[in-house]
């Protein structure tokens, strides 16, 4: 059991590294990120009982943070891992609430009044379940994809008008050619109307069937 621990602890140490990779580029946010919500689950765990709180002091951070920018500023992953190995190895300690939260506003990230320290179990009775922050990037990627497939839906819509319109008019103006010619009016113009109508039908209904096909 104590191999195991030791085991994991070494794990957490790598986040360390991890956090000076971020600061000097060398790893990118979302594997930070990653990495570092694998460690505060894990002190979420093994931390004691007021790990759970002091990992979601690092979870509102994070929260606060990544709403607004797309990288976190300089050094600041390195104290959020910081307090994050609090949590996992100190987090039996109601004390160590109030720590890590002097932590955080020393570093300024954090300027909410000092928690009141709360066991395990009141804390997760207490708190409810948060969706989790996204990178300010993968939030504006999602919202790319989204106006540009109703950009492509609306040029789908306006081609398709198109096509109708001009299948209606040359088969009209064909007809009406064919009348002069001929002087069958009105027959030819209305043969071509049907014409033109039929042909546009067809052209809606073969876009439509295209446009459902694609993913």
């Amino acid at each position: 059991m104590n191999a195991a621990r030791q085991g994991h602890d070494a794990e957490l140490d790598t986040l360390l590294i991890d956090a000076e990779e971020l600061r000097d580029g060398r790893r990118s946010l979302r594997e930070f990120l990653v990495n570092l919500d694998w460690g505060l689950s894990r002190a979420r765990l093994v931390g004691g009982d007021y790990a759970p709180q002091i990992a979601d002091m690092v979870d509102d951070v994070l929260e606060d943070l990544l709403a607004e920018v797309t990288e976190l500023p300089a050094g600041k992953g390195q104290v959020l891992v910081e307090v994050m190995l609090l949590a996992a190895r100190q987090g039996n300690r109601p004390e160590t609430v109030r720590v890590a939260h002097e932590r955080l506003v020393a570093s300024g990230l954090r300027r909410r009044a000092v928690p009141s320290p709360r066991p395990r179990t009141a804390y997760q009775l207490a708190a409810a379940p948060r969706p989790r922050a996204r990178p300010a990037s993968a939030r504006h990627a999602s919202t790319s994809v989204t106006s540009s497939e109703g950009v492509l839906a609306g040029m789908r819509v306006l081609g398709m008008g198109w096509a109708v319109v001009l299948s209606l008019v040359l088969g009209i103006v064909g007809g009406v050619w064919v009348d002069g010619q001929l002087g069958t009016s009105p027959l030819a113009t209305l043969g071509g109307l049907a014409f033109g109508a039929y042909t546009a039908f067809r052209t809606a209904r073969s876009m439509i069937e295209e446009t459902r096909r694609k993913p």
